[in-house]
């Protein structure tokens, strides 16, 4: 080929009976038949598509059938490496793009207009690929290291499981997320990122992200949710009696939270960001391993569990802890309360740092560790004995007003109130 070409059969059928070289060319081919008998080459673009609107397409797979464009897996391995894009379907397509089983060389984009895309079975793009209309996912979209973007709507098959996988780049996509199957997205050492909510309309089963960054909002799913990855939060990660998992640490970037109607939900990193966090797991436990605020403060900290486990935590505004409380760090806000509905157990030195916020604890505090409460013009209401079960080494108290029942420590004890 010495120039760019279109070759339009119409409702008929293009058949190349040899190799076709178009070297940096852009080639066109419009038929609802494409048939191919030897190796194409090119660096340009290729672009295959059906001859109207309402004709549906179907890439991949060994099977065809009367009205519609079938691309065979055993034609399209005719296509040779090089190509800067492969195109397949039409731009405003009123009809369906499916995607059998097949592996592609070059960068793939996958168009369907209102037709919408299925991906019904195992899809290796190998030089990355694009999905421009709403997509259904019911098998794996993978990649050897190359960028995977939706631009529309993902749906997940019900009873599927696809998993959606870079091995290392940029997996983006730009609408939301539903259906009733498992869908697990990974990008290994690349970015991830979803831009709308996922499970919003229908709840997914479960819900893994692996990422080098990874970005959400809320995400609903009736099972277990896995994060790994620095994990940038907008949202409320929901399940279903179901835990959630963040291996890495945790950036809020807007209102942010946990509910997981007894799930236990386990953050093994740091957690900051200037914005509230609530998280409520029932009955389940609340383990958040690394520090919270530590970086940039929450603007609020709340935790309902039956049993939450924190190290130092610093917030503008107020805490508050429903559950028994493992403490092992300090308790620290900006002139804002701190409350613990609970019994408090000290994992290691321990404090409340509130600048003039109230401090209140209902339930006991034991453990042989340091605990120093300073609420500087605040008050504070410990109503439960304090060492009772295990003595603490000391206990220092700072507040406007200070309330305590029996205190065992094996160290000294300092009260300085009002």
């Amino acid at each position: 080929m010495t120039g760019a070409a279109a070759i339009d059969a119409g409702a008929g059928t293009v058949s190349f009976g040899s190799t076709i070289a178009a070297g940096a060319n852009n080639l066109t081919v419009t038929a609802r038949e494409i048939d191919f008998a030897g190796a194409v080459s090119g660096s340009g673009t290729l672009t295959l598509q059906a001859d109207g609107p309402a004709i549906a397409t179907f890439v991949g797979g060994s099977t065809s059938g009367a009205g519609q464009l079938d691309l065979t897996a055993a034609e399209l391995a005719f296509l040779q490496d090089g190509f800067a894009g492969l195109v397949f379907g039409r731009v405003g397509s009123s009809a369906a793009l499916t995607i059998n089983a097949v592996a592609l060389s070059d960068p793939s984009t996958f168009r369907a207009g209102t037709g919408g895309i299925t991906v019904a079975g195992n899809l290796v793009a190998n030089d990355g690929a694009t999905f421009a209309a709403a997509t259904t996912l019911g098998a794996n979209v993978t990649t050897s290291g190359d960028a995977l973007t939706f631009n529309g709507s993902v749906v997940v098959g019900t009873a599927t499981a696809p998993t959606v996988a870079t091995a290392g780049d940029a997996l983006a996509v730009n609408g939301t997320v539903n259906g009733a199957g498992a869908l697990t997205l990974d990008a290994g050492s690349g970015a991830l990122t979803v831009a709308n909510a996922i499970g919003a309309t229908s709840a997914l089963t479960s819900f893994s992200a692996t990422g080098a960054t990874i970005a959400v909002d809320d995400v609903t799913t009736t099972g277990a949710q896995s994060y790994t990855g620095a994990l940038t939060l907008d949202g409320t990660l929901t399940t279903a009696n179901a835990p959630v998992t963040v291996t890495g640490n945790v950036t809020l970037a807007g209102a942010s939270g946990f509910a997981t109607a007894g799930g236990n939900v386990t953050v093994t990193g740091t957690i900051n960001g200037g914005q509230t966090l609530s998280a409520n797991v029932g009955a389940g436990a609340i383990n958040f391993a690394g520090d919270i605020g530590g970086t940039t403060a929450l603007t609020s900290l709340t935790a309902t569990g039956a049993t939450i486990s924190v190290d130092d935590v610093t917030t503008t505004g107020a805490q508050s802890y429903a559950g028994a409380l493992a403490l092992d760090g300090t308790l620290t806000t900006s002139n804002a309360a701190v409350t613990v509905t609970g019994n408090v157990s000290l994992a290691g030195a321990s404090g409340f740092a509130t600048s003039g916020g109230n401090v209140t604890v209902t339930g006991t505090i034991n453990g042989g560790q340091t605990l120093n409460a300073n609420a500087g013009a605040g008050a504070i209401n410990f109503q439960g004995d304090i060492g009772g079960t295990t003595a603490l080494t000391s206990l220092t108290a700072t507040g406007a007003t200070i309330s305590v029942d029996d205190v065992t420590t094996t160290g000294a004890q300092s009260y300085a109130g009002g």
